[in-house]
């Protein structure tokens, strides 16, 4: 198990993913972090039931519950 940090790239990605995403506010600002993380460290999936993850069109979002 390890923790994601934040690479050198982070502010470039997170550019990028407010570039992709409509309407980046609340919630959904944590949600981008996350996303970025992902992204830096080439993670592509995520199992939640945060439906809002469907948004960020580079990742597979798994239903645990499906």
């Amino acid at each position: 198990m390890s923790i994601l940090t934040e690479t050198a790239r982070h502010l470039e990605v997170l550019t990028e993913i407010s570039d992709e995403v409509a309407l980046l506010a609340g919630n959904l600002c944590h949600d981008a972090h996350t996303g970025a993380l992902m992204r830096e460290h080439r993670i592509r999936s995520i199992v939640t039931r945060d439906t809002d993850f469907h948004r960020f069109g580079f990742l597979e979002v798994v239903d645990p519950m499906q």
